[in-house]
């Protein structure tokens, strides 16, 4: 694992920079115009669609683009990353180097940013904040295409209160796209059938939303993996802001 070439994209619609440690690189997502190490316009893309799928422009263009099945890949926001699980490395605003991902993925399969709690389950949290139709739609085609009962997925979303946020990761790029041919299939399904007339901005980018749950389900239904979280840092925010925030999740705080 430790001699797997290893490439963090993290995803930006906005030609704001930060210093990046070696082996990160920004992939430039959607239709904005400003210079970028890579884009999600160029090669087999979705750029078009960056409006309502967020980020998963950015994970599409990986998947289909960046080959290398023998390699590690990641995806991170451009405001947030994954740091080391140290104060200092919180503190500081200091994304976790290649080398520590390397050295975690030799006994953990997936890099994932600590899970937030919430006081609402996440079906009862989606209800709340968006149209719970648009969640039912996708529970009813993972069903059709995966065979994943409906009932079964219901359940667990409405029994569960804590969730992985921002469709952001670091594995092996094997596992990355198993994870990839699995979910695309049910988001596109599921965006096909949506009526985006009278939608908001926010409202239109529905299937990001709901690529998180479908995140999480794919996780509850492959309990063999082994997962490591690590506390999300804020570029954009301060030092204090962001060791307050780390200070929340390590004590589970409910939201």
């Amino acid at each position: 694992m430790t001699d797997l070439p290893i490439k963090i994209f993290v995803a930006t619609h906005a030609s704001v920079f930060y210093k990046l440690p070696l082996g990160y690189e920004y992939i430039r997502v959607g239709d904005q115009n400003f210079s970028c190490t890579y884009l999600d316009s160029v090669g087999n893309n979705i750029s078009n669609l960056n409006p309502y799928y967020c980020e998963l422009t950015g994970i599409y263009w990986i998947w289909k683009n960046y080959l290398d099945k023998n390699s590690i890949v990641g995806l991170n926001h451009y405001r947030r990353v994954m740091a080391d699980d140290s104060h200092w490395q919180v503190f500081s605003k200091t994304p976790i180097a290649i080398n520590k991902v390397k050295a975690k993925l030799i006994n953990f399969d997936l890099l994932l940013p600590k899970r937030l709690y919430h006081k609402l389950s996440l079906y009862d949290l989606y209800d709340k904040s968006h149209q719970i139709n648009d969640l039912v739609l996708m529970l009813e085609s993972l069903e059709q295409i995966h065979h994943v009962a409906f009932s079964e997925s219901l359940n667990f979303l409405k029994n569960t209160h804590f969730g992985y946020y921002g469709n952001m990761m670091i594995c092996k790029k094997s596992l990355f796209d198993d994870y990839c041919a699995w979910a695309f299939p049910v988001l596109d399904k599921v965006f096909k059938q949506i009526d985006f007339i009278d939608r908001t901005k926010s409202e239109s980018r529905v299937i990001g939303y709901l690529s998180e749950r479908l995140f999480n389900i794919w996780l509850k239904i492959h309990p063999d993996l082994k997962i490591k979280e690590l506390p999300i840092i804020r570029l954009d925010k301060s030092h204090i802001f962001n060791w307050n925030n780390y200070r929340k999740s390590l004590r589970g705080k409910l939201e």
